[in-house]
């Protein structure tokens, strides 16, 4: 993660706009697109699908009592190399591809589209089923402590039993047994191509300098990937420190 940022911002500060600014370019509309493409990078971190594919998975790996830190960064590294590749692909000169994914009429759009909403969509929607019986019994369990003591195994086999679509996706899940088996999940949610159509406008726009050499582009994949990891990483880590201190009481977990 950290060597994405010095990466990103080294490459552009140190290589990119020096040469920018010595073809004639225009650098301050090359930093504004950069510092976008870190924001935008940021903002996509907040996605709700980004949040409950890797507060999950990260539950799933604590109880398991494997490592939990990382669960964020592989899924954000795997979101961004759909990014990376869309951009690497627009600056090799692949022409059908870059006219598809910059014209909003395009077929390659609307599947991308299509696919990348369906893929969020359906896992948001099975998360919200999943998690709507097991809230409203927990509400139960909780009215009853004035009543009687928590057991902490029941409560557990309660939340290792969340009804019958949890036990068809069991399977899936059992998948994702350390954080780096959250790269290919994290490809899948970047199929959609929004992001890569969002930065694949800013290599469309014609600011990068004539003369500079075609990798010059890939600076602003790489910033985006630095800022979606950013936070994603910090989505990982914080709620590993969440469910670790929950696990220690029940009535906290």
């Amino acid at each position: 993660m950290t060597g994405l940022h010095l990466l990103g911002w080294g490459a552009l500060l140190g290589l990119v706009l020096p040469a920018q600014d010595q073809h004639g370019g225009n650098t301050a509309a090359l930093l504004a697109l950069a510092i976008s493409a870190y924001a935008l990078g940021i903002r996509h971190a907040f996605d709700p699908d980004h949040i409950a594919a890797i507060d999950n998975a990260t539950r799933k790996l604590l109880a398991e009592g494997r490592p939990t830190a990382s669960t964020g960064f592989w899924f954000a590294l795997g979101h961004s190399s759909v990014v990376m590749i869309s951009v690497l692909m627009l600056a090799l000169g692949l022409e059908t591809f870059a006219a598809g994914l910059s014209d909003e009429q395009s077929g390659l759009r609307s599947a991308a589209g299509i696919w990348g909403a369906t893929i969020s969509g359906l896992f948001l929607l099975a998360v919200g089923a999943l998690s709507l019986p097991s809230l409203l019994n927990l509400q139960r369990i909780r009215r009853t402590l004035h009543t009687s003591p928590l057991n902490d195994a029941d409560l557990q086999h309660h939340l290792d039993h969340r009804g019958v679509l949890h036990r068809l996706l069991q399977p899936l899940s059992r998948l994702v047994d350390r954080p780096a088996r959250m790269y290919p999940i994290g490809i899948l949610f970047g199929l959609g191509l929004d992001t890569a159509a969002s930065i694949s406008i800013f290599v469309l726009t014609g600011s990068l300098a004539p003369g500079l050499p075609w990798y010059s582009v890939m600076v602003l994949p790489i910033l985006f990937t630095a800022g979606m990891t950013l936070f994603d990483s910090a989505d990982g880590i914080m709620m590993s420190r969440i469910y670790h201190w929950a696990s220690a009481d029940p009535e906290g977990k």
